[in-house]
């Protein structure tokens, strides 16, 4: 039996991984034998990983904005000693996106999540117009974001040590996560309660992004818009809306739902809902902020949908059109 549901576990991966790569290659297909790239941010990236390759380090972007002080990213540095960087800046994103839904899928394994509700998460998740958008085009939150999950998986694991590696590396690929990171450490913290390991990561983190901020060489690679606050709005929610960053407006529905059927055992999931609450209300100053509240939305909309799939119909016709009508939506 135990054989039985390895193999079932391992078809189910293979399909969700597969669907990922599909999903993530619809951006692509209209472009596929088109010279061009999909989107306008990687030519940014790909000039000035050019530039890398002329000056090693450069300080100052003098094409952005009439002129502007660049902020350091390690991903261009990386590009910058690559061959093939238009291969790399095209794919790199999809790779990491099918990688960081594998780590998801691992990381709901370890918290015994049942396959049906499972499969359900990582569709939702892996559908999203968020998603997408981070996994389609080369950007600076594609590196971070799979950090990010590969560090809660290495907690999840044990593997204290290791992790420490990967907290440092977040601040080089993108500082603005950098909170985010820490409010993943902190509840980890909580639920864990253990000390020495989450203190070593915290202080880790820390450390480098201070160091990061305030490099003394190169004051010029963070100016001071880093963490510049947006104002404030609520179509950052809604991807109809025009937001990069944005739900569906089903996904919404079914999450918010999802968050009632919760609610009824609060006790239960109350730091999870605390967590959320968090994100939410950080995401109306910080859109990127949805890319990792998408996680937990993913879990409350596929706890619905799970829920209407489950409920008995006097009607099968009318549950039938029910869910078609949320799929296509």
């Amino acid at each position: 039996m135990n054989r039985l549901n390895e193999i079932l576990n391992r078809k189910a991966l293979l399909i969700i991984l597969l669907f990922t790569f599909v999903i993530l290659m619809l951006p692509h297909i209209r472009f596929f034998f088109n010279p061009y790239l999909i989107a306008p941010e990687p030519y940014y990236n790909l000039r000035i990983a050019e530039d890398m390759k002329d000056n090693f380090i450069i300080t100052y972007d003098s094409l952005s904005y009439s002129g502007r002080e660049y902020q350091f990213n390690l991903s261009d540095f990386i590009l910058s000693k690559l061959y093939f960087i238009e291969f790399f800046i095209t794919w790199l994103p999809l790779i990491f996106g099918i990688a960081t839904v594998f780590l998801f899928y691992r990381i709901l394994e370890l918290y015994k999540i049942k396959p049906d509700l499972r499969l359900l998460i990582l569709a939702i998740f892996a559908s999203s117009p968020v998603f997408i958008y981070i996994f389609s085009v080369f950007n600076y939150y594609f590196i971070a974001v799979f950090l990010n999950a590969l560090i809660l998986y290495l907690l999840l694991k044990s593997k204290f040590k290791l992790s420490i590696i990967f907290v440092c590396l977040v601040p080089l690929f993108n500082i603005k996560i950098v909170p985010i990171t820490l409010l993943l450490l902190f509840v980890f913290f909580i639920i864990k309660r253990k000390t020495l390991p989450f203190v070593a990561n915290i202080l880790s983190l820390i450390s480098v992004t201070l160091i990061y901020y305030f490099l003394a060489i190169y004051p010029e690679f963070l100016p001071r818009s880093t963490f510049f606050i947006e104002k404030i709005a609520t179509s950052n929610f809604v991807s109809d809306f025009g937001s990069f960053y944005g739900f569906s407006v089903f996904m919404l529905i079914l999450a918010f739902m999802g968050f009632f059927i919760l609610w009824t055992q609060k006790k239960k999931y109350f730091l999870f809902l605390i967590t959320l609450i968090v994100l939410i209300v950080s995401s109306l100053y910080f859109p990127f902020v949805n890319i990792f509240s998408n996680y937990i939305f993913s879990f409350l909309a596929a706890i619905t949908l799970l829920a209407i799939i489950r409920r008995k119909w006097q009607h099968r016709i009318i549950k039938n059109a029910t869910l078609i009508l949320i799929f296509c939506g």
